[in-house]
């Protein structure tokens, strides 16, 4: 494991650290750890959560500990008896090996393929637990990589555990980065959980669970907070702590697909050549400011609509699904009643 917050932490802070994932490894019910006040005990053990998704057994959230002399006693409560984890870890190793089989070629692929393909995989395959928010003791899978690969089900926890460990998986870093979604389009709970990516020197922001659940509805891979640079991410997100991640970088969706734009004209040209393709469906990004977008959507609403009899002369009808806070335009045309997926 590449241990990301393990390297932030001060030489004390690494002995505690190192003492706990080795009884949390060992399923030891009372783990020896160098003398720590409590908060930073707890900050430590929450940066190793971060750290080692596959230890997906112990409940992070709550802590029991004793003092003894110059050292802490941590009774860990377990979520599962100890032949029951070994077994747990079995199964997980399956269902991840087999996932990681299932990429052609993806061992060998450059880092921002590697996550857009970790990305895709979970967008297809994994749905948002609205119920674990609402009753967390009832789905606590949902909050660890086992909700993720075991019931296809989980919360931004255990969404962005699970991208860091594939990540790990596959030679990339992907760490866990917390902080506030300040939207509620997903219909999350204010505290959030996402991804940081670093490639060739270049920081960016991946938030698979948002992008989930704008796709689903639309049975469409949406990638609106893939490899996002700091500019865009707060729009929406509050943190801090992260490296800078610069706008320009080359690495979000619609630049490495050649659709982001900064004028109104691009994106009529991009949607009157798709149209000819014979393409329902028109994804881009125009970076404008809010009363540029505003009038932009009333705009290519208005151009599509013109366009549609021609294109389909026996009726369509005209869907959008837009998140213009980071200028996002998504529209699909459904021709004769039926819901076109293309």
């Amino acid at each position: 494991m590449s241990e990301y917050y393990y390297n932030t932490l001060d030489p004390r802070e690494k002995k505690v650290y190192r003492a706990a994932l080795n009884g949390l490894n060992a399923c030891r019910p009372d783990i020896r750890v160098p003398a720590a006040d409590m908060e930073r005990f707890s900050r430590i053990i929450t940066l190793l959560s971060f750290d080692h998704p596959e230890i997906f057994y112990v409940d992070f959230h709550r802590f029991t500990v004793n003092t003894s002399g110059t050292s802490l006693i941590w009774d860990v409560d377990y979520l599962y008896p100890k032949k029951q984890i070994i077994q747990l870890r079995l199964l997980l190793e399956e269902k991840v090996s087999r996932i990681l089989a299932s990429g052609k070629n993806v061992c060998t692929a450059p880092p921002l393929e590697k996550c857009r393909w970790i990305h895709d995989t979970l967008v297809k395959n994994v749905s948002y637990n609205q119920e674990a928010l609402r009753f967390p003791e009832m789905h606590l899978e949902a909050y660890s990589v086992l909700g993720v690969f075991r019931k296809k089900s989980a919360v931004c926890e255990g969404i962005s555990l699970a991208v860091e460990y594939l990540g790990e998986r596959l030679g990339i870093s992907l760490p866990v980065i917390t902080g506030k979604g300040i939207s509620d389009r997903a219909g999350l709970d204010d505290s959030h959980g996402w991804n940081l990516l670093t490639t060739d020197g270049k920081h960016a922001h991946l938030d698979v669970t948002w992008d989930l659940c704008l796709s689903a509805p639309l049975h469409f891979i949406r990638y609106d907070y893939f490899c996002l640079p700091d500019d865009l991410i707060r729009t929406d997100h509050v943190y801090s702590g992260t490296p800078h991640c610069d706008a320009g970088s080359g690495l979000t969706f619609f630049e490495q697909t050649r659709r982001q734009f900064t004028e109104l004209r691009q994106c009529e040209s991009y949607i009157s050549k798709k149209l000819k393709e014979g393409r329902r469906s028109f994804y881009f990004q125009l970076l404008a400011p809010d009363d540029v977008l505003a009038k932009a959507e009333r705009a290519l609403e208005a151009m599509l609509l013109r366009k549609m009899p021609f294109f389909f002369p026996f009726g369509a009808i005209l869907n959008s699904s837009h998140n213009l806070k980071l200028g996002i335009f998504f529209y699909r045309i459904s021709e004769g009643g039926e819901d076109i997926r293309r």
